[in-house]
């Protein structure tokens, strides 16, 4: 491990291009289905890809948009060493495997197992920099350990789907990783990082809000009652009705809510005022209201959701990634309070996550729907990257 500034290279450059390219990828295939479905092509393509949807999102958009956060924010949340050239180069080489075999092996015993070995090793990477730690960690952090119990244990449930002729190990483990890990995730580094996005010029707010979140002790409630309740969950399905399912959902929902309205102060409007604070702001109020409809849809929860997945997860997420991208390249950071490029994604994000949220109110148009939905996310994709992401390579 590297212990000073001169890194051999910051993970993130890495990991965010990937993440980026995985997310086209994964929602690409809606595309595909719906122009063989209007056969516009001639070779056979998967008249519902959900599973390979779900796959790609999680294994190139997920697992590298998190490995860019983590390997490049950890080291100095804790003050330890940076990474080194071999351990780049070995999760880079991990990276192209799951790549590789999500694509060409997608439900494969080979590529669940490279999953969870990528999952396994985020986790002992946020145990073992907490433990050896050279400053006193806040509490919240201590969601991202959660997190990644979480998502690992929820990759496991997907490798042992295999061998199992039940579906519901797949979809617990989906729901482990999407609905427990990136929430966790979402409050280990959003509470540390809006603060300071948001309130670049006002320091004073800045300092009340870190102090605000440094007070807490909540997470020592939440992290227990978020885990044991996904276990609850599997626990209590084959017994009784989805009612009860419904009230666990409804307690992590609770728990959601509370924190992204406490220490995102989602309602203290007047301090978000630059065009990427805006940005950030609308993708909290859509992340709530996208996990409500997960928590609450019923039957519909599945699309419901992607208002939290498209609207709130990704829309936050690239508001985060443009943060580390102008701060860390040393890049003007007057862009976050003046380009008219978050207007722009943020708008086709929000139009994106309602058509793929609603595509059931449109049930013999499923497919064109949800190939609108992804023409219009990729779009959002490519004017981000086209504004902040190529900077990554300067």
């Amino acid at each position: 491990m590297q212990t000073s500034e001169s890194k051999v290279i910051e993970p993130y450059r890495i990991f965010f291009p990937i993440s980026i390219f995985g997310a086209i990828i994964g929602v690409s295939l809606w595309i595909l289905t719906w122009i063989y479905q209007k056969q516009w092509i001639n070779f056979n393509v998967n008249s519902y890809p959900i599973l390979h949807h779900i796959n790609i999102m999680t294994a190139l958009f997920l697992l590298p948009v998190i490995k860019g956060f983590i390997f490049t924010a950890i080291p100095r949340f804790t003050a330890t060493d940076f990474l080194t050239l071999s351990d780049i180069v070995f999760l880079s080489i991990l990276q192209f495997l799951i790549f590789t075999f999500v694509l060409f092996f997608e439900n494969s015993f080979v590529f669940y197992v490279f999953q969870s070995l990528d999952f396994g090793i985020l986790f002992l990477f946020i145990i073992h920099r907490f433990r050896i730690s050279k400053v006193n960690l806040s509490g919240y952090l201590y969601f991202l350990s959660g997190g990644f119990f979480l998502g690992l244990i929820g990759s496991l449930l997907q490798l042992a789907s295999l061998f199992s002729e039940q579906r519901l190990l797949f979809q617990y483990g989906k729901d482990f990783i999407f609905y427990g890990m990136i929430p966790c995730i979402i409050f280990g580094i959003g509470t540390r990082m809006i603060p300071m996005i948001v309130n670049t010029e006002n320091p004073i707010a800045k300092m009340d809000w870190m102090k605000k979140a440094e007070a807490q002790k909540w997470e020592k409630i939440f992290i227990p009652i978020f885990i044991v309740s996904f276990l609850l969950e599997i626990g209590i399905y084959s017994f009784t009705n989805e009612y009860a399912t419904m009230s666990l959902k409804g307690i992590r929902f609770i728990i959601c809510s509370f924190w992204i309205v406490n220490f995102f102060h989602i309602f203290e409007i007047s301090h978000f005022k630059g065009r990427l604070a805006r940005t950030i702001l609308i993708s909290c109020y859509l992340f709530i209201i996208g996990l409500a409809g997960y928590s609450f849809g019923m039957n519909y929860s599945a699309h419901l959701a992607h208002i939290y997945l498209i609207g709130g997860l990704s829309l936050l997420v690239l508001s985060i990634m443009t943060r580390v991208i102008l701060s860390h390249g040393g890049f003007d950071m007057t862009a976050e309070k003046n380009s008219k490029i978050f207007y722009w994604f943020l708008f086709l994000s929000l139009i994106a996550a309602l058509t793929r949220g609603f595509v059931f109110l449109f049930p013999s148009l499923t497919v064109s729907h949800l190939a609108y939905a992804a023409i219009l996310y990729i779009t959002a994709l490519l004017f981000w990257f086209i504004r902040f992401g190529r900077l990554i390579f300067r």
